[in-house]
Order: C-alpha cells, then sequence, then structure tokens
C-alpha cells in the first residue's frame, strides 16, 4: 500500500519529501487505538508532534490521518483528492466531516452504490426523529464531535422527550432538559422549541443507566 502511493504520485508529476520516520516505521497520527477516546490530551500531543515533522503539506492514503492534521491547521490532501480533484491549497484545509456527516455520507453512498451499480432500489426506512430540525452554534457542534455524541441522538432525546412528556425546565432560563439511555449510554439534551426546529445550547452523555419509577403510587 505505501508503496502503491509513492508510484501514484511520482505518475502525477509530485515531488515527495519523506518523513524521517517512513516505511515500517511509520508512526500513527494519534486515530489508532482509539486514543482520542480513552486519552484526549495524549492524542492532541501526538497530532501536534505529528504535523511538526515537517513544514511541507502531507498527502494521506487514510482519511483519519487527514482529518486529523487539517482539523489542527495542518494541510493535509488525501491520495483521491489528488487523483480526483484539481488540486488547491484552499482543500488542503477544508473542514473535515463531523461524525455524524460521515454516517450520513456513508448512508447515502450505499444508497447510491445499489441503485447505481448493482441496480437495486432500496427505500431506507426513516425514523420520525430524523425530521427534526436542530438549530446550534458552531462551538456546540465542535463540542458534540469532541464528546462523540451525534445529531441523530440528540434528535431522538427531543424527540422522547415531546412524544412522553418526560423532561424538566430550568426556571431561570426556561430550558427544557431531557435525556434518554441508548445503549448503554445517556444523553442528555438542553433545548427550546423554536418556529424553525429545536434550538440547542447544550448536550452531554455519560456511560450510567437511571432507574426511573413510573408510577410511584403502586409501590406506595
Amino acid at each position: 500500500m505505501q508503496e502503491s502511493e509513492r508510484r501514484l504520485l511520482k505518475k502525477l508529476d509530485y515531488r515527495i519529501e519523506e518523513l524521517a520516520f517512513n516505511g515500517k516505521y511509520a508512526q500513527c497520527c494519534s486515530f489508532g487505538g482509539l486514543i482520542s477516546t480513552v486519552n484526549p490530551k495524549l492524542a492532541q500531543k501526538i497530532i501536534e508532534h505529528r504535523i511538526n515533522a515537517s513544514p511541507y503539506d502531507y498527502v494521506t492514503y487514510c482519511t483519519n490521518c487527514r482529518d486529523d492534521f487539517a482539523r489542527n491547521g495542518k494541510p493535509a490532501w488525501h491520495m483521491l483528492d489528488l487523483i480526483f480533484e484539481q488540486p488547491f491549497n484552499k482543500r488542503a484545509l477544508r473542514r473535515p466531516p463531523s461524525y455524524s456527516e460521515r454516517r450520513a455520507n456513508r448512508i447515502h453512498l450505499k444508497e447510491e452504490l445499489l441503485n447505481d451499480l448493482w441496480g437495486e432500489k432500496v427505500e431506507v426506512p426513516r425514523n420520525e426523529y430524523e425530521k427534526i430540525n436542530l438549530l446550534l452554534s458552531e462551538e456546540l457542534a465542535a463540542k458534540l464531535v469532541k464528546d462523540y455524541i451525534l445529531m441523530d441522538e440528540v434528535r431522538q432525546v427531543i424527540h422522547y422527550a415531546g412524544s412522553t412528556g418526560y423532561k424538566l425546565i430550568d426556571n431561570d432560563s426556561k430550558h427544557f432538559i431531557a435525556h434518554l439511555q441508548l445503549g448503554i449510554i445517556t444523553y442528555w439534551v438542553e433545548y427550546l422549541p423554536v418556529s424553525s426546529g429545536y434550538k440547542i445550547y447544550n448536550a452531554y452523555s455519560h456511560r450510567m443507566q437511571i432507574m426511573e419509577e413510573k408510577n410511584c403510587n403502586e409501590r406506595a
């Protein structure tokens, strides 16, 4: 794989400047082993070490490497950028997709491949909560990416709160706060309904379960 990438770059008339550690000694971008999930500070330190290893732009054949580098200000191209796109500097620093966008892209790609290559018409079932329009700041969107929270998970919390009435209201801000356990993770969302959807003020999660008693009178 490594040799193939270098052959392709040479065919495209690019000059390669190798990093100090390359080939079988190539170093991880920090995504390997999901370091960022267990130790985000260490992952960030590794990324900074990697992007400072050379003053030149990077080319990768791993999308995670490319996105981690670009997210931290290092111009980085994926190999397919150079093969199929007209290279220009702004693209090397394009914003990486969020986890929610990646998931949506995979779903779209699967539908497209099934339809265009295999001639299979597939109707992907849509959930009611997917219709919910979320409004949130760029800062909060970045926080959700950092905390591995999908937009669909936020939608599911809001949809559950609306269909069951299980939600709290903050008397000071007048915001609703609701939670929902999905798998082994419980998600909380602070939000407010507006005319164009739902304004999201915060969201967070924790690996925990909240045991609820639906009818306290029965126990009494």
